[in-house]
């Protein structure tokens, strides 16, 4: 999936949703998406550099 559309179908669910239950969950999902990226670019960075 596009990052662009990514953006715009949380931004669809948030905007949607009613429950907070699963605005939680979508936060939690966006929590773990970020940690994810930050872990993987951080590893990138290490493996350009040799550290």
């Amino acid at each position: 999936m596009h990052p662009a559309q990514s953006i715009e179908k949380f931004s669809r669910e948030i905007d949607s949703s009613n429950d907070p239950q699963a605005l939680r969950r979508i936060a939690k999902d966006l929590l773990i998406a970020w940690k994810q990226q930050q872990a993987a670019s951080a590893w990138v960075l290490r493996q350009t550099h040799g550290l």
